[in-house]
């Protein structure tokens, strides 16, 4: 493939020249440029080292180039790395006072992009890459426009010891160019949180002149000594007071401030009520009342049953096995667990606080917010109700956004004694915090062992545990809206369900044929020239999934009086043990329907997974895919859940549903998987050739669907 492409730039080609020269300062103004190093220099010749990010494939190379400053002009050619061979050149031409930039390339792909995508959408993307690289230059040298406004954030690893000996592990992040004398926020993990859940918020209070430490706690999930098995709040409240410690003997600063989201809020207002070094507090959606929020979530009055003698064993609370008679005991004895011991404690409390809340919390009710924050003993406060979002903020992108300069404008008013608005706050570069993120889940992802017999052992037990959502509205209306995106069914369509679990979408298709025999009862349409194909990687999921489709069809046959011996035309179904990380066991143009719900956030390479299945659907097909949205808050489908369930067994297998979530969500932020925006997952199916691309919301707002045609 040959490029050439060039820009007009209102200045003269020697200042162009060393723009386009200093590449080592393409960071600063280049959004796709992650890293860029000279590793040897002869002459006019000199080796570099290259690492970019695009859409979300990293590419690494290393690069030979040969300047002519006399020419104004640069060759490159690459030496090794991911992408098979290119060579090109820069040069500057000077016309009148403009200079004109010139860039060529020839490029053979290979390598990581080749196969992850197709062919016209990369060269298609390659030309906006190329046209946004050149318009960077432009945007710098003529309106001194750069991606990294200010000085860069540096995350420094930390190590200290807790107040029992134990190893907390953290992050210091600072400015390149910070100041002992900036003033010092804390950032407090919540219940199942690490370190990396404060990136975001510790990024925007870096960049608006703070100091930031973020920790795991110990006795908890994360990098820190200990398990969360062995978690309570009064060790969760030690964790922060330890960190005080630290920061007081490290940097020598008595005053900090503490922002702590859901659970930890609660820990943090007692820390701050014992400790007079918290000198401001701000809590995010968080727990004031153990007891009532914990009846909200399990539907049982844990605290009350504990305090009447009831034992508790090891206990799955949000994906996490705790000890909790350990946790309530603790909470009880230490005073956490009311609203009462929520009031005792912040009635002490004479420094600045601000609360934000959820309006549609489902876990925390804002009336009793608003009492605690009421009983207050200081003056100085804030009570922000945030519009139109539930316990997990940052599920609404825009919201969460306020949320995270609505923070700063606090800390910065209440430690700083500066107002400024929200317009005011500076932005962190969402490429630096993107950056981080990826180490810090890389760092997670090595300390624990991932496996294919524990994926599918994990995938076995979570797919066979749930046969009561088939019963939820929200559920039936995501199924509803899959049958729908695909075009419904006709006769003689052969249909790929990718990772069909225990076949409820398969369910749904029988269960539409048999209303559309229901509707007509002159006559049964069996949809013998179909065929369905089911395809997961665990086996138990499959039987599972046939047993259901044999049993749905043999009580239709029954009741319409046709004997079994038509059951092997009735919709055909085979069931196929196969993992999608593979090539599929189908020939080209197979299928003309393919479902994939809620699978590609657990397949190693999504865009690969999805170019397989393009290759095995017709010529005007219909494939629909979905995920999870990122940061997906399903309390309130939790709570439809559980509001129709009648049997003690149906609420915990409510309860079940709301912890394996949970052990997804930590998958997730471990890095082994990933959940899809809007943008992301229609992205994915441009790049494996998809057609006429639509994104829709369905259970709950919390699952992004997209549907695509192969033309």
């Amino acid at each position: 493939m040959y490029i050439e492409s060039s820009i007009y730039i209102n200045k003269k080609r020697g200042e162009v020249y060393e723009a386009v020269k200093n590449i080592e300062d393409y960071f600063h103004f280049m959004l796709n440029v992650e890293n860029v190093k000279i590793i040897g220099i002869k002459r006019n010749c000199r080796l570099s080292e290259w690492k970019i990010n695009v859409y979300e494939t990293p590419i690494s190379w290393q690069q030979q180039e040969y300047l002519n400053d006399k020419d104004y002009q640069i060759k490159f050619k690459c030496l090794k790395g991911d992408l098979a061979h290119f060579e090109g050149s820069w040069q500057v031409q000077q016309e009148d006072s403009r200079s004109k930039l010139n860039f060529y390339l020839r490029l053979n792909w290979g390598g990581t992009l080749a196969l992850r995508y197709n062919n016209e959408f990369i060269n298609r993307k390659l030309l906006i890459v190329i046209k946004a690289m050149l318009w960077a230059f432009k945007k710098k040298l003529d309106y001194g426009t750069e991606i990294v406004k200010g000085d860069a954030i540096v995350s420094e690893l930390i190590h200290y010891k807790n107040r029992d000996g134990k190893n907390i592990v953290g992050y210091f992040d600072h400015l390149r160019n910070w100041s002992k004398d900036g003033p010092l926020v804390i950032l407090c993990p919540g219940y199942g949180e690490t370190k990396r859940d404060t990136l975001s918020t510790s990024y925007y209070l870096v960049k608006n002149g703070f100091n930031c430490i973020r920790y795991d706690a110990t006795d908890h999930v994360g990098e820190s000594d200990g398990e969360i098995a062995n978690t309570t709040l009064t060790k969760l409240k030690q964790d922060l007071l330890s960190t005080v410690d630290y920061v007081e003997k490290t940097f020598g600063v008595n005053k900090v401030g503490v922002v702590a989201t859901s659970l930890a809020k609660r820990m943090a207002i007692k820390a701050a009520a014992e400790d007079k070094r918290i000198a401001f507090l701000c809590g995010m959606v968080g727990v004031v009342n153990l007891q009532d929020t914990l009846k909200s979530i399990y539907k049982e009055d844990m605290v009350g049953a504990f305090l009447k003698g009831e034992k508790w064993g090891p206990t799955d609370i949000l994906g996490h096995k705790v000890i909790f008679e350990n946790f309530l005991e603790s909470a009880v004895k230490d005073d956490f667990h009311s609203l009462e011991s929520t009031f005792k404690d912040v009635s002490t409390l004479d420094i600045p606080i601000v609360f934000l809340v959820a309006e549609k919390d489902v876990w925390v009710r804002a009336e009793e917010v608003r009492l605690v924050f009421e009983k207050t003993k200081g003056k100085i406060k804030e009570f922000h109700i945030i519009p139109e979002v539930m316990h997990q903020l940052q599920e609404n992108p825009k919201i969460a956004q306020l949320v995270l300069k609505q923070i700063v404008v606090s800390c910065t008013k209440y430690l700083m004694n500066k107002e400024i608005s929200i317009d005011e706050v500076i932005e962190p570069n969402l490429r630096e915090i993107a950056v981080q993120n990826r180490i810090e889940k890389e760092r997670l992802k090595l300390r624990e062992v991932f496996t294919l017999s524990l994926e599918k052992d994990f995938w076995a037990e979570y797919l066979s545990s749930f046969s009561m959502i088939y019963k939820v509205p929200d559920y039936r209306e995501y199924l509803t809206l899959l049958f729908e995106l695909s075009g419904g069914l006709k006769d003689g369509d052969f249909i790929l369900d990718a990772g069909c679990g225990v076949g409820y979408f398969g369910g749904w298709l029988i269960n539409e044929i048999i209303k559309s025999n229901n509707s007509d009862q002159n006559q049964s349409k069996l949809y013998s020239r179909c065929r369905y194909y089911g395809v997961d990687f665990v086996r138990p999921a499959l039987d599972i999934a046939n047993s259901k489709h044999l049993d749905m069809k043999k009580r239709f046959l029954e009741k319409k009086g046709l004997n079994n011996g038509k059951l092997d035309n009735f919709f055909p179904c085979e069931y196929i043990e196969h993992d999608l990380n593979f090539d599929l066991p189908f020939k080209d143009r197979y299928f003309n329907k393919i479902c994939c719900s809620l699978v590609l956030s657990y397949v190693a390479e999504p865009i690969l997974a999805t170019r397989e299945l393009f290759r095995t659907l017709k010529h005007g097909g219909k494939i629909v895919v979905s995920s999870l949205k990122p940061f997906a808050d399903l309390s309130e489908v939790y709570r439809n859940f559980i509001s129709i369930a009648k049997s003690e067994q149906e609420i915990l297998e409510a309860r079940r549903l709301l912890s394996e979530i949970g052990r997804i969500r930590q998958k997730e932020g471990m890095g082994h998987y990933r959940f899809f925006n809007e943008r992301e997952i229609k992205f994915i199916l441009l790049a494996a050739g998809g057609k006429k691309v639509k994104v829709f919301k369905s259970l709950g707002n919390q699952v992004n669907v997209a549907v695509a045609s192969k033309e």
